[in-house]
């Protein structure tokens, strides 16, 4: 049989959790607040798929 070692590190793996964390606070802010805090929401949220994406690119980058 041959084993597949998995070549994305935890740093990785760490960055795209916290990605979805925030994104998921900012999602729960839109959800449950109107004016500002709606607005800081979204932006959060946005700012969380951001930090995924970064994480996605970098995992491909530096691990192939």
């Amino acid at each position: 049989m041959v084993q597949t070692i998995e070549k994305t590190g935890k740093k990785w793996k760490g960055m795209k959790l916290w990605g979805v964390f925030i994104m998921l606070g900012g999602a729960v802010l839109v959800a449950t607040q109107n004016g500002t805090l709606s607005m800081i929401g979204i932006a959060l949220a946005l700012l969380g798929i951001g930090v995924i994406a970064y994480a996605n690119i970098g995992a491909w980058w530096n691990h192939g």
